[in-house]
């Protein structure tokens, strides 16, 4: 018998009813399920092949309608097996029995052998008390599937009910609702629907649970009810596909059944048109918007409309790079409404748009306008700093630091104030005025002391000392940043500093006993793996997310597992030991990622709560030695260091498989597509595409041969082979023929890619840990 390795639960799974549309009505849901051999519901039964033999004659699937496919969008992936099931003792109150149980279940659900899982799952839906939830949701839908409606309800009822903070019982309540939807019985689910949407009014399946009531209540001939949910889910989810069919509907109620003409608005559509801006669908967004302006009398008659359509038509235009449309729009704004509520905002993007277009001149007088006529302006500060830009990037230094000198006398609580201090200071720092950049990194430390910009300041401060030539004060400047944080990357800049002038420091010791794959780990920390097995659990109250999540793991259920931790965080009740203990199961289930996030989100707790080996440990978990064996296989056979591999995977995607970034890179090595498929051709790897970039031991190989080769085009420069790496060898070639010459902590500031500077010094961050800790 085969078993089951790894199964994918999301928590979006969800039994999704599409619609079609005929000429007279609207059948949402329209699910067809053909059926060869069933003539009435299949009880199980304790003879165990007969019921096999059974389920094997059973044919379901689900067919397209006329209009489109119906989805069964439970996620299922390729199923990888192993030989560690549970064995079947025979006695069904045996643990292992149970387990062996619910894989077969689970097992033939996937293989949408619904009749089969039936028979396994319903041997311990009572007995198996810790996944009790999952058995009861997986026979309800398995039940749902062979046109099971009754006996469906009851299981989906059973997880509404009894488990109240369950992961299925969001599906539970939309399934159910769908189940009596998929009988005929719109009363009931319409009242079903309506209990969804109660109960999860903020679920991205909202607006399907409100289209599908609304359809329920056309049925139940409630037209004007119908119509009121067709036009709240056309205004209020304008981006999702009911939006369209809503719409539809509206049009058909008022010609078909006589129902008023739907036309919204103004405010309705304005409302409509910032929903979609802000998820960034700015060309819907403006469709709204367009219908708005295409009212002139809304000028006078509606002022406060008119004028935040213009301003976010300018806007949408804006965030899509059309700046010359985005400048047409916010000068009708500004002529049409100079003192209204929007006319800063309006003129400090018009300058933006001016620099785009490459007017800077234009720019710098309509961000002084701004000054001069707002000065209580949020964007007041924001019009100083983008003059001083202009100004540095048009080699103006002086008028520059005029300009972020102003920030700091003026605006010292504004949002531009850390980048007025550090660009001050910077232009000093060039200048060679180091006295002046001493005394500007010293005011910026003490602004932002307790934060990471409190050590950068006091690293450029000490830089500073340095040219200055007092040496004995920067030795004692590099002490204090040390010491503030060791593991941070000017806490090691700065020993590296020290060691260089001929001063030893020692970092604080991390026991390597307490790195996870240490045998021993159980015995080293008890108070974290003593709680990691499974319990037998005997009542309910027992089942919770955390005892649910061993038992998956246990089963290696890894994804299934993932989303109980999840669930669980309720349960750490602020308790370190605990936040540690879910990061254990984040991490024994691979998912290095929320184990990273989990402590991130906790990083300050933690830091200050714990102490000795808890504090250690968690250093691990933080900074994971992820997919060993093809780290060290391709580190090997590229000649790189594997803690650099491990350092630059853990920043470019938190060690997350199918990780992707806005650019477009891909995977755990954030390879773009192009970049991949050049490399496989170097490599010799035949019939390249994207999704190769998703497999891990690819991405490594990948990422590893590219590191290495811009190592060894720039000298083997760890500095330089990652802003090549980030920010293209080309780009890097530039930097280097521009500020070769610089040391590297000079060099690294004059990179013109703020994503690339910032970059280089994370990654290498994360590397000089990894040096301490493995």
């Amino acid at each position: 018998m085969f078993s089951l390795k790894k199964i994918f639960i999301k928590t979006s799974v969800i039994l999704f009813l599409l619609v079609f549309i005929s000429t007279a009505m609207i059948f949402p849901g329209c699910i067809a399920i053909k059926k060869s051999s069933l003539n009435s519901e299949t009880s199980a039964t304790d003879q165990h092949q007969q019921d096999v033999d059974n389920a094997d004659d059973l044919e379901t699937e689900i067919i397209p309608t006329t209009a489109m496919t119906a989805e069964e969008t439970t996620t299922t992936s390729t199923i990888a097996f192993n030989s560690n099931k549970p064995a079947n003792s025979g006695n069904i109150n045996d643990i292992e029995t149970q387990r062996y149980y619910f894989i077969l279940g689970v097992e033939a659900f996937e293989e949408k052998e619904y009749t089969k899982a039936q028979y396994y799952l319903d041997k311990i839906k009572s007995i198996y008390l810790v996944l009790e939830d999952h058995i009861r949701y997986y026979l309800a839908k398995s039940m749902l599937l062979q046109e099971k409606y009754d006996l469906s309800a009851l299981n989906y009822q059973f997880v509404i009910d009894n488990y109240k903070d369950s992961i299925f019982r969001e599906k539970s309540y939309i399934e159910l609702a769908d189940s009596y939807y998929m009988n005929e019985n719109f009363a009931v689910a319409e009242k079903k629907y309506e209990a969804y949407i109660k109960e999860y009014p903020q679920s991205p399946l909202t607006p399907y649970g409100l289209f599908q009531q609304g359809v329920c209540m056309e049925k139940n001939k409630k037209l004007n009810e119908a119509y009121s949910v067709f036009k709240k889910i056309y205004l209020d989810y304008p981006e999702t596909e009911y939006a369209v069919y809503s719409f539809d509907n509206l049009n058909r109620l008022a010609n078909i059944e006589g129902l008023p003409q739907f036309k919204p608005a103004a405010g309705e559509l304005y409302s409509r048109g910032e929903k979609l801006f802000k998820i960034y669908y700015y060309d819907l967004a403006l469709e709204s918007f367009s219908k708005i302006l295409q009212d002139s009398g809304l000028k006078n008659s509606n002022p406060d409309i008119y004028s935040k359509t213009l301003f976010r038509t300018g806007m949408s235009f804006y965030n899509m790079n059309n700046y010359k449309n985005a400048r047409e729009y916010l000068q009708r704004n500004y002529d049409s409404y100079p003192g209204g509520d929007l006319a800063d905002d309006t003129l400090y993007y018009l300058g933006r748009c001016l620099t785009n277009l490459d007017d800077n001149e234009g720019a710098i007088r309509t961000y002084k306008k701004l000054i001069e006529l707002f000065p209580s302006s949020n964007f007041a500060d924001d019009g100083l700093y983008r003059i001083g830009r202009i100004s540095y990037i048009t080699n103006d230094l002086q008028n520059a630091a005029f300009y972020y000198q102003r920030i700091i006398d003026e605006y010292p609580s504004g949002d531009r104030i850390s980048d007025a201090y550090w660009e001050l200071g910077w232009i000093k720092y060039r200048l060679q005025d180091y006295e002046g950049a001493l005394f500007t990194f010293d005011g910026m430390s003490k602004h932002f002391k307790g934060t990471s910009l409190e050590e950068k300041s006091l690293f450029w401060k000490t830089k500073s000392l340095e040219k200055l030539g007092r040496k004995e004060e920067a030795a004692e400047g590099y002490k204090s940043l040390f010491s503030i944080n060791p593991f941070s990357y000017y806490g090691f800049k700065s020993a590296n500093a020290l060691k260089d002038i001929g001063i030893d420091i020692t970092f604080p010791v991390i026991n390597k006993e307490l790195n996870p794959d240490n045998p021993e780990i159980a015995g080293t920390i008890p108070e974290i793996y003593e709680y990691l097995e499974p319990q037998v659990i005997v009542s309910e109250e027992d089942a919770t997310h955390i005892n649910k999540a061993k038992e998956l793991l246990f089963i290696e259920f890894y994804d299934s597992a993932a989303s109980e931790i999840e669930a669980s965080k309720e349960e750490t009740d602020a308790d370190p030991a605990k936040i540690l203990e879910i990061s254990t199961l984040y991490l024994k289930s691979r998912d290095y990622e929320n184990s990273i996030l989990l402590i991130q989100k906790n990083y300050k707790k933690l830091s200050s709560a714990l102490t000795g080996s808890r504090k250690d440990y968690y250093y691990y978990l933080f900074y994971p030695f992820a997919y060993k064996e093809y780290v060290r296989k391709y580190a090997g056979t590229y000649g790189i260091d594997e803690k650099f591999i491990l350092a630059i995977m853990r920043e470019e995607s938190r060690f997350k498989a199918d990780a992707g970034s806005h650019a477009g890179a891909q995977g755990l090595m954030q390879i773009m597509p192009a970049t991949g498929k050049n490399i496989a051709d170097q490599l010799g790897i035949s019939n390249f595409n994207n999704d190769m970039l998703h497999d891990p031991e690819t991405s490594i190989r990948m990422g590893t041969y590219y590191i290495a080769q811009q190592l060894n085009n720039f000298g083997n420069n760890k500095y330089y082979a990652l802003g090549a790496y980030n920010g293209g060898p080309g780009a890097m070639q530039r930097w280097i023929n521009n500020y070769g010459g610089l040391d590297i902590d000079e060099f690294i500031e004059n990179i013109t890619y703020d994503e690339t500077k910032n970059y280089i010094k994370k990654v290498m961050e994360s590397y000089y840990i990894y040096e301490l800790m493995y």
